[in-house]
């Protein structure tokens, strides 16, 4: 799931499969034996895009995540060769052994970034599962047999499996546009019916300002102030900005930082959940409740989804529209209603006893 609540699915599939859940079509018939597919639904559960990759034999897919711009990465193996680019363009890989790891990345339309191979002669190998931290480093973990060359650019770096199959853990990084400032933190919180925004620098280039950019779904942003940077500086230096009138719901921020000769670049974005009371027109009762939660003050026709959420923050329950829900059978603590009318989202906790 992304920052914006899209869910990617991943996984094979063979011959012709309709990838839309909903009542429209849209099938994708593999080439090979199996083929690697990739579907994007958005939070409401309505299909946005699916893709495959092709190849002549046996292609699986078991881990995919997201990183801060929205981009989705995902691993597997490959035992042909491959065509890495989903569209009209071509991208081919060849494994070196029977079976190779690959990790590759979309944009968040599906469209082809890149493709890198973790290759070996005699190599059965596999990326089970990814993640992509706040620096845009993808860490990737599976398995792996004889010798593997980890490093898919430039040197080699070889690691020899001591048993028939070993576990693997890989860090890689992949060209960004740099920021012309050591952006050391950017993080946000909600205070009441504002959100504060923080961020520091420990060195910075012929830096003019900092745009502040905000969005409601994570990929339109839209300015919304600017902080005069420090030039040249070499010591570290605090920024705050304090957006009065944020969105109800998840609103998500990222810095356009520009230099005094115009160039600009973009940082990683960050979210914040603002729900405050003084925004949230939903009213529920009673609070706390034993047997029916009523949700009341709003109009059932701009429903978008209602979700019931435990402290673990899972999903125990989602509907479209239900006036009352039935929370008897839950264990007794606090659980919180997240509701989406309109395109906000709002946050209402209560407690069952």
């Amino acid at each position: 799931m992304d920052f914006a609540g899209n869910v990617y699915t991943i996984g094979t599939f063979e011959g012709t499969a309709d990838f839309n859940p909903g009542p429209g079509i849209s099938t994708i018939t593999s080439s090979g034996f199996t083929d690697v597919f990739i579907c994007k639904i958005d939070v409401a559960g309505n299909f946005v895009w699916a893709k495959n990759l092709s190849g002549m034999n046996y292609e699986d897919a078991f881990a995919v995540n997201t990183d801060n711009n929205g981009n989705v990465v995902f691993s597997g193996c490959f035992s042909s060769l491959v065509d890495f680019d989903p569209g009209i363009g071509t991208f081919n890989l060849t494994p070196s052994g029977a079976q190779d790891i690959f990790i590759s990345m979309l944009d968040n339309t599906g469209n082809f970034l890149w493709a890198k191979a973790l290759q070996g002669n005699n190599n059965i190998g596999c990326g089970i599962s990814i993640l992509v931290d706040g620096g845009n480093n993808i860490y990737t973990t599976g398995f792996f047999s004889s010798t593997v060359d980890f490093n898919p650019d430039g040197a080699s770096f070889n690691i020899s499996a001591a048993g028939n199959e070993d576990v693997f853990i890989h860090k890689m990084n992949y060209l960004n546009t740099p920021l012309p400032i050591e952006l050391i933190s950017f993080d946000g919180k909600a205070n009441g019916s504002e959100n504060i925004l923080n961020w520091t620098t420990g060195s910075e280039i012929n830096n003019d300002y900092f745009t502040v950019l905000r969005s409601k779904n994570g990929i339109d942003f839209e300015s919304i102030g600017s902080v005069d940077g420090s030039g040249n500086s070499t010591n570290t230096m605090n920024y705050n900005f304090v957006d009065e009138q944020p969105y109800n719901g998840y609103n998500y921020y990222q810095l356009q930082q520009t230099d005094f000769d115009g160039q600009s670049a973009l940082s990683r974005i960050v979210s914040i959940l603002n729900s405050s009371s003084r925004n949230n027109p939903i009213v529920i009762s009673p609070n706390p409740v034993r047997d029916f939660v009523e949700i009341s003050n709003y109009d059932s026709n701009t429903i978008q989804y209602i979700e019931l959420i435990n402290t673990l923050g899972e999903v125990i329950f989602r509907t479209q529209n239900q006036q009352l829900i039935n929370v008897s059978s839950l264990p007794a603590g606090t659980y919180s209603l997240r509701i989406s009318i309109a395109d906000n989202i709002y946050l209402t906790k209560f407690i069952k006893q």
